[in-house]
């Protein structure tokens, strides 16, 4: 039998100020916006993040106000530069009686900072992992990228 493998691809957070937390997480975290999307009038509703952070502007009636995430685990090349600036920041503040490493940002969004491992941050940001499966699917023309096992 095959072990089975997966990685996360991103994960989407509903944020209640959408400008306030990429400005966070671009200024203090050190990440960079690669694409967001606009409604037809040109309010940004969504913004992903290099590192697989999706932020969701949350909305009062909708599915955005439902299923927050407990937490973000985020490692930081610079991680005690980081987590004084983070702290340094109106509104942040480390949870009382947890590791000093989670900060809650305005809103209640959780974060579990860790330091990198040497080498590790540059490596994880040379992947594109949805570039690749772009091509992959081009490959195999469109059709969904299936391993069939022979096992039911």
């Amino acid at each position: 039998m095959s072990r089975k493998r997966a990685f996360l691809d991103h994960a989407a957070v509903a944020v209640n100020d959408l400008a306030w937390h990429l400005d966070f997480f671009t200024r203090v975290l050190g990440m960079t916006e690669s694409r967001r999307q606009e409604s037809p009038e040109g309010k940004v509703l969504q913004i992903w993040l290099d590192g697989g952070v999706q932020l969701v502007q949350a909305q009062p009636d909708g599915l955005t106000t439902y299923g927050h995430s407990r937490h973000l685990g985020i490692v930081l090349d610079d991680f005690t530069q980081t987590i004084k600036d983070a702290l340094a920041t109106p509104g942040v503040k480390q949870i009382p009686g947890a590791p000093a490493t989670w900060l809650q940002l305005p809103g209640g969004l959780v974060l579990e900072l860790f330091p990198a491992v040497d080498g590790a941050i540059e490596k994880a940001l040379q992947l594109d992992i949805n570039q690749m499966q772009v091509e992959m699917r081009r490959q195999n023309n469109g059709k969904k990228i299936v391993k069939d096992t022979g096992k039911a």
